[in-house]
């Protein structure tokens, strides 16, 4: 991929220009980060990809972790990346204003990095059985917002808030409007281990 046409992009998307990118992301990288990542690689000048992760290191500089085309991932600091593009799904979150898509190349877009991302999730993600706590009017406990579902698994009694983007998209709506208290969802491989669903 060249480098994107930013005069270009930033006036059919203004909202992009100057902005950190954030999980949803499709982003180039511009910069050379000076940054560690522990067993990451770092995201070359020239790489581009979409960003399945974000967060501060403990001096409070934004990163952000990169998907590639090529199924593997690369990390760098959030300044070195530019956003061209976002795609969305029930995962990611619901469109903000901006993320409309009506020309059919962006669609052809959105449906290839979407797919990337899926399979990616396919390889990396792990299945996990939760069972869902019940709310207070009846139900199971869910955010007010809906993004989020109270669970704990069967070899933890610790309960966890569930986020929609931290959930296989295929498994989240399973999660969601499943009767079953306990469904079998995929998460990523550190979550479940941070939150003590993988046993001792």
């Amino acid at each position: 991929m060249d480098e994107p046409e930013w005069a270009a992009i930033y006036a059919a998307h203004p909202e992009y220009e100057g902005r950190l990118a954030k999980k949803g992301d499709l982003v180039y990288v511009t910069g050379k980060t000076r940054g560690r990542f522990g067993a990451q690689p770092i995201a070359q000048r020239g790489s581009y990809g979409l960003v399945i992760s974000r967060w501060n290191s403990s001096m409070g500089t934004p990163k952000i972790s990169i998907l590639q085309d090529n199924g593997e991932t690369a990390a760098t600091t959030g300044s070195c990346a530019r956003v061209w593009g976002r795609i969305y799904s029930s995962a990611f979150g619901d469109p903000e204003p901006g993320d409309s898509i009506s020309m059919e190349s962006a669609v052809d877009t959105l449906n290839y990095w979407y797919g990337i991302w899926l399979e990616w999730m396919n390889k990396t993600y792990i299945p996990v059985i939760v069972c869902k706590e019940k709310g207070f009017r009846g139900g199971f406990a869910q955010s007010r917002d809906g993004r989020s579902v109270l669970v704990k698994s069967l070899q933890s009694k610790e309960k966890v808030w569930l986020n929609s983007d931290k959930v296989h998209p295929h498994d989240w709506y399973e999660l969601k409007s499943s009767k079953a208290s306990c469904v079998s969802v995929r998460l990523p491989f550190w979550l479940a281990k941070k939150s003590g669903m993988m046993g001792v």
